[in-house]
């Protein structure tokens, strides 16, 4: 958990060198310059990247103007995934597919989302991050696709970076299906010939 942050500062123009002499204690912004007496290894230099993230948190942990606005740092121990088997329901082209992929099955949350879904209710899913949100909904989605031909989805995301990357991945689904399911994004880039088709 953070403190407030500090006010913005109003940045003056000064000469070239001031900035750097500024930053010498930074260690993130300085990656090349390693607090020895911790015996830490600079970063590359030519990448400026670190070689792993626990490196990266040692980094942010060493960082005075950053830790001074921490008043918590916590490890969350890692826990055990829940699995369970495919519904009963589910199509067999779609499990076929998800097999296809690795997947063999689905964690709990997936396939209670799926149950639910199919019973008609409503689903909110929150979980941590790569945790499968994503087939949450693409199954029951796909699911409706391939039982009722006129049957259409909307997605809405916040960014359209976010919406490549999930047309893409259910699009990867629907090829491996080999199902005449279109997928398509629409957004502020989408011609107009392509708007008119979606």
């Amino acid at each position: 958990m953070c403190r407030n942050w500090p006010k913005r500062r109003k940045v003056r123009a000064e000469p070239q060198g001031a900035h750097e002499r500024e930053l010498k204690n930074n260690r993130l912004l300085r990656p090349d310059q390693p607090n020895e007496e911790k015996g830490e290894e600079a970063m590359n230099r030519l990448t400026g990247k670190v070689s792993s993230m626990e490196e990266l948190l040692q980094r942010i942990r060493s960082t005075k103007e950053i830790m001074e606005n921490v008043t918590d740092w916590r490890v969350i121990p890692p826990r055990e995934a829940k699995f369970a088997d495919f519904p009963d329901t589910i199509r067999p082209e779609l499990r076929a597919a998800l097999e296809d992929k690795g997947v063999t099955r689905l964690y709990s949350h997936q396939a209670a989302a799926f149950r639910e879904i199919a019973a008609g209710r409503h689903v909110v899913t929150v979980t941590p991050t790569a945790s499968g949100k994503t087939l949450t909904y693409n199954l029951p989605v796909m699911q409706k696709l391939l039982e009722d031909d006129g049957a259409r989805a909307l997605y809405l995301f916040p960014t359209k970076a976010l919406a490549q990357d999930q047309v893409a991945e259910l699009q990867e689904t629907v090829n491996r299906m080999g199902a005449g399911i279109k997928t398509h994004t629409y957004d502020g880039d989408t011609p107009p010939s392509v708007r008119t088709a979606i």
